[in-house]
């Protein structure tokens, strides 16, 4: 008997087709406190929406918006905010239960 196993490739940005989904996956990745994470969360929206509009909205170019986001990328509050609202969400503070 063949116990061959087959693995497909899973891209989450497939998925985020909606504002309701990208805000939730956004929030459960603000969840962790971890900037990398939120940015790899970021990215993946980005890749399911389409870069330069969104560069063009935030004002940064294309490049800029990358490497903001990239492993060593230190973006701003303003980028972040702005990126955001990009994608119809926008950083909110709320009490921890």
């Amino acid at each position: 008997m063949d116990k061959t196993i087959t693995i497909s490739d899973w891209d989450v940005a497939e998925y985020l087709k909606t504002e309701k989904d990208i805000a939730e996956y956004l929030d459960a990745a603000l969840e962790y406190n971890d900037l990398a994470l939120l940015k790899l969360a970021i990215s993946d929206v980005m890749r399911a929406r389409g870069v330069s509009d969104m560069a063009q909205h935030v004002k940064v170019s294309r490049e800029g918006l990358y490497a903001s986001l990239s492993e060593n990328g230190n973006p701003s509050i303003e980028t972040i905010a702005g990126v955001l609202n990009t994608f119809g969400c926008r950083l909110a503070v709320v009490p921890m239960a």
